[in-house]
């Protein structure tokens, strides 16, 4: 199948129209960050108003919280809010009974919600094979993001797993390029029997949902990009290198790339210090697909701070928090596009057959993250068992740095 820049347009705009369809069923999980003081739901005191936006239609989110009095008068914020608003607030509290059925001795309605992060953080990552004095298979990564509460509103926002009851969200985006290469990328023929080269280039999309209270943690995202030509990995090779890599002339073919994923985590142990617990997930679309389980153990010298899951507010805390953490999994791999060429485009000069493929893959990783006030540091270890047949075990470390906004 000839693959085009006109084949590019229109699967972005099939797959856009998609996310917007889905983002109709989703509006119902998202909920807005505004206290009612003085309502009780059956799940906890400080209870947060669901913004549906089948009630609000296309209402600007409020600008002050109309709720900062407490519950004196009736219907206080219809002073402060549009009519649109308040009735729609009044409608919401009529139907689901909060204070009448408190009063009456009647079951509050049980509200599935949760909190969106307000931390803006930005991130640069940048991972290669040199720091194991290796440039083979995955051999650079670059990575650029931000964590934005606004990032919620984006119309495929809908399309990410649903975080459950009383969880804290944190909404980002980042911009990623792979390069993978063969054992020895300078020579100008066909290495056969090793791993082709490729590029992917892709903006991912994503959702971190953590719920402490249920130890545990979701992470759900989309990828959506190109691979092949179209992703420069030679040129951006070549920039980084002295000597010029002849090879990338036979490299996988341009395709495009979409892919989606979910992670869970759920800890065993789940103490202030100490974490020990098993991750689960599956990657699905035209990059990877794979499924698999493992296990994960943390330790930190404060109370929990994720990776990525930064408080709602700048830490004052002139002490330096660190956490150290290990990583295993086991993967069922189906397909891997860097290997064996794209869903889409059969057309590459060199591929790996499907049978040369090592279905099941290892991979660890190790890593330390520290944190003083508003910026971050992490180092990480990585490690992959052979991929294809006749192939050598991987390792690479990978840097990453945040600047909380």
């Amino acid at each position: 199948m000839h693959f085009n820049r006109t084949y590019i347009r229109i699967s972005f705009a099939i797959v856009f129209c998609l996310l917007v369809f889905v983002q109709k069923d989703a509006d119902r999980y998202r909920l807005m960050m505004h206290p009612i003081p003085g309502i009780q739901t059956g799940i906890q005191s400080d209870i947060h108003i669901v913004d549906l936006k089948t009630r609000l239609g296309k209402c600007a989110p409020f600008a002050v919280n109309p709720f900062e009095e407490q519950y004196k008068k009736t219907h206080p914020y219809k002073k402060n809010i549009s009519r649109i608003k308040a009735k729609a607030i009044d409608d919401f509290i009529r139907e689901t009974k909060y204070s009448p059925a408190k009063k009456q001795g009647k079951k509050p309605l049980q509200v599935n919600y949760n909190y969106r992060v307000s931390s803006k953080v930005f991130t640069i990552g940048f991972a290669n094979d040199i720091f194991n004095n290796t440039d083979r298979y995955f051999t650079n990564g670059i990575s650029i993001g931000l964590v934005h509460p606004g990032m919620g509103d984006l119309p495929f926002s809908g399309f990410l797993f649903p975080p459950g009851r009383g969880a804290n969200v944190l909404y980002g985006i980042h911009l990623v390029h792979n390069m993978y290469t063969p054992l020895n990328p300078d020579l100008e023929e066909i290495s056969f029997g090793d791993r082709p080269f490729s590029a992917n280039l892709y903006i991912g999309f994503y959702k971190i949902s953590t719920a402490r209270q249920r130890h545990m943690r979701i992470l759900s995202g989309f990828n959506i990009g190109v691979m092949g030509p179209m992703a420069m990995g030679s040129e951006m090779q070549n920039m980084i290198h002295d000597i010029e890599a002849r090879g990338w002339q036979h490299q996988i073919n341009n395709s495009l790339v979409a892919n989606y994923y979910i992670e869970y985590e759920s800890g065993f142990i789940d103490s202030r210090n100490f974490n020990l617990g098993y991750l689960t997930g599956f990657h699905a679309g035209s990059l990877i697909n794979k499924a698999g389980t493992g296990l994960f153990i943390q330790y930190r010298n404060s109370g929990p701070v994720p990776e990525k899951m930064n408080p709602p507010h700048k830490s004052q805390n002139s002490k330096i928090n660190f956490s150290f953490y290990l990583k295993t999994r086991l993967d069922f791999v189906a397909h891997d596009a860097n290997l064996q060429g794209s869903l889409f485009n059969r057309n590459s000069v060199y591929t790996l057959e499907r049978d040369n493929i090592a279905r099941l893959r290892f991979s660890a990783m190790s890593g330390i993250t520290l944190r003083y006030r508003s910026i971050g540091l992490s180092l990480e270890q990585n490690y992959v068992s052979p991929e294809f047949d006749g192939a050598l075990p991987h390792r690479w470390m990978q840097i990453r740095t945040s600047f909380e906004l």
